[in-house]
C-alpha cells in the first residue's frame, strides 16, 4: 500500500479514536448464552456498548479520501467479490468500520499505537491482496453430538464442530433492547465451519448474475456434500439454513449472513453417538471419493427424501434412488419384479430374502400408483408393505432405510460399483460366489 495512504489512514484513525473517546460510556443488558449438559442456558449481563453518539469531524476523512482516489481509484469505485457483493470504498465508512473493530476487540477507544498500527497493516494487506478470504459458520439444525465429540473433519476443509458460547451469544443473543433469539431449546449446538477465498472484483468490472451464481455454487458445494454425508449415514432431518461469514483479516464491511431457503428442515433429532464416530468417519471418506453417476443420483435422492415434508414425495424419491441402483438401464424385464428380485438377493438368509422381496415389490407398486395417478393417498392412509397395511409415512421411512442400506453396500467401491459388472445381479440371484462390497 502506498505510504501516503498509510500515513493519512494512521493520522485519521488516531484522531477519530480520540474524538470517540470523549463521548460518555454507555451500557446495555445483553442476553448471554452458555452450554451446559442440559442445553443452552441464557442469562442477562450488563455490558459496555459502542456509544450511539460516536461522531468525528467529517474533515478527518477528507485527506484519506483524496489519497485513496489518487492511488486506488478501482477500490474507490467498488471492491468486493462475485458472491459477497461489491461496495464502494469510502474513507468515512472505512474509519467508522475501524472504530467498530477497535471497540469489538478492546471495549475501549483509548488504545495504544500498536493497535492502530495493526489495523493500518491489516488494511494494507486488504489493498494489496488479489483475493478476499472468508471464514464461515453454518449452524446445523437438529444435530446433537455426543459429549465426547468436539470436532469432526470432513472433506474439502469442512468441519463439524460445537458452537462456542461466544458464537451462540453473537448469533442468538445480544442486546435485549433489540430482537434476539428467545428459545434456547431450539438453538443449534453444532455447525459446519470452514473457509473460502474469492478473487477481488472491482466497480469497474460488472458482476454478472451467472458469475455470482457460479460462485454461490462453488462456496456452498462443500457444505451440501457434508449434508449428504450426514443424511446418508443415518436417518433424521438434518441440514442448515444460515450461513454466517466473517473476513479473515480486515474488510471494509461485514460480509454478513446468507439464508438458504432451498430446503425446509423440519424440527426433529439427529444424534451422532460416540460409538458411531469411527464408522461415520469411514462413511465420510467413502463419500468424498469420485462416485459413479448412478450411486451419486441415489445418494442425492436419499438426501432429498430425508427432508421431504410429504410422505408421498419422500417415498417417490427413495424408490427412484433404489431404481438407480437395482434396475439396469437396459433391462427388458417387468420392472417391479426385477426391482424386488435384485433387492431381495442382497439379503443373507432365505427367509430374509423372501421378506425383502415382498417389501420391495409392494413399495414399487405403491410408487407406481403415486406416480401414475392412482387413487389419492393421504399421509395417514394405509398402503401395503411386506404384506402388511402400514401408514404412508411409515412406508416412506422404510423406503429411505432400504435405499440407505443399498447405498452402503456399494459405497466402498463407489467409482466402479459392482452392480455395473456384467452378470452381477444374475450371480447374486443364484447365490454364486462374489466378492463382498
Amino acid at each position: 500500500m502506498h505510504s501516503e495512504v498509510r500515513d493519512c489512514l494512521r493520522t485519521a484513525l488516531r484522531q477519530a479514536l480520540w474524538h470517540a473517546h470523549q463521548g460518555p460510556q454507555q451500557y446495555a443488558q445483553f442476553m448471554v448464552f452458555s452450554w451446559t449438559r442440559g442445553g443452552w442456558q441464557g442469562r442477562s449481563e450488563l455490558r459496555p456498548v459502542l456509544p450511539t453518539s460516536v461522531r468525528y469531524p467529517h474533515e478527518l476523512a477528507e485527506p484519506l479520501q483524496r489519497a485513496l482516489v489518487a492511488y486506488y481509484p478501482e477500490h474507490v469505485a467498488g471492491v468486493g467479490t462475485a458472491y459477497i457483493g461489491v461496495g464502494k470504498l469510502d474513507a468515512g465508512q472505512l474509519l467508522y468500520r475501524m472504530i467498530q473493530l477497535v471497540w469489538s476487540r478492546h471495549s475501549a477507544f483509548d488504545v495504544g499505537e500498536n493497535a492502530i498500527d495493526g489495523l493500518v497493516a491489516e488494511f494494507a494487506e486488504f489493498i494489496d491482496a488479489t483475493e478476499i478470504r472468508i471464514s464461515y459458520l453454518a449452524p446445523i439444525l437438529n444435530l446433537e453430538l455426543d459429549a465426547s465429540i468436539t470436532e469432526i473433519e470432513l472433506s474439502s476443509g469442512v468441519k463439524v464442530r460445537r458452537i462456542s458460547d461466544a458464537e451462540a451469544t453473537e448469533l442468538y443473543g445480544g442486546r435485549m433492547d433489540r430482537p434476539w433469539y428467545r428459545d434456547p431449546h431450539r438453538m443449534p449446538t453444532c455447525a459446519f465451519a470452514g473457509q473460502f477465498a474469492e478473487p477481488k472484483w472491482f466497480g469497474t468490472s460488472e458482476v454478472f448474475l451467472a458469475q455470482a451464481l457460479q460462485e454461490f455454487q462453488r462456496v456452498h458445494d462443500p457444505l451440501r456434500r457434508a449434508v449428504r454425508v450426514l443424511r446418508s449415514f443415518k436417518s433424521g432431518p438434518v441440514g442448515y439454513r444460515e450461513f454466517h461469514m466473517k473476513p479473515l483479516g480486515f474488510c471494509p464491511w461485514d460480509p454478513g449472513t446468507r439464508t438458504d431457503e432451498a430446503e425446509h428442515i423440519l424440527l426433529g433429532s439427529y444424534a451422532l453417538r460416540a460409538d458411531e464416530l469411527d464408522s461415520f468417519q469411514v462413511h465420510a471418506q467413502q463419500m468424498a471419493a469420485c462416485l459413479h453417476t448412478a450411486l451419486d443420483l441415489a445418494i442425492s435422492r436419499l438426501s432429498d427424501a430425508e427432508v421431504r415434508v410429504s410422505p408421498r414425495d419422500k417415498l417417490i424419491d427413495a424408490v427412484i434412488g433404489l431404481e438407480a441402483l437395482l434396475l439396469p438401464k437396459d433391462t427388458q424385464q417387468e420392472l417391479g419384479h426385477r426391482f424386488a428380485l435384485d433387492y431381495a438377493c442382497l439379503g443373507h438368509t432365505p427367509d430374509g430374502k423372501a421378506s425383502r422381496f415382498r417389501t420391495a415389490k409392494d413399495l414399487y407398486a405403491c410408487r407406481s400408483m403415486l406416480v401414475h395417478g392412482g387413487r389419492p393417498v393421504g399421509d395417514d392412509d394405509l398402503v401395503r408393505v411386506g404384506g402388511k397395511k402400514v401408514p404412508l409415512k411409515q412406508a416412506a421411512g422404510t423406503a429411505c432405510e432400504m435405499l440407505r442400506e443399498v447405498v452402503k453396500v456399494f459405497l466402498p467401491h463407489g467409482a466402479e460399483p459392482a452392480f455395473r459388472e456384467e452378470g452381477y445381479w444374475e450371480r447374486r440371484w443364484f447365490g454364486l460366489e462374489h466378492p463382498e462390497q
